[in-house]
């Protein structure tokens, strides 16, 4: 299971693109395409997790 989370698309968000390469389109459209389940916000990340374990047949609470 992946799930991804990114702080933004601001400075926090920009650590993710290295030494200038990318975007951060880019870095997530590389996170789907691995698989991950992305979470926009962190406070998706509940969410998002509870969907992947339900897409997965894993019955949570």
């Amino acid at each position: 299971m992946r799930i991804s989370g990114i702080a933004g698309k601001g400075a926090r968000g920009g650590t993710i693109i290295e030494g200038g390469r990318g975007t951060y389109q880019g870095k997530i459209d590389a996170l789907k395409a691995a698989g991950a389940a992305i979470a926009p916000t962190y406070d998706a990340i509940p969410e998002v997790t509870i969907q992947v374990l339900k897409d997965r047949g894993i019955g949570i609470l």
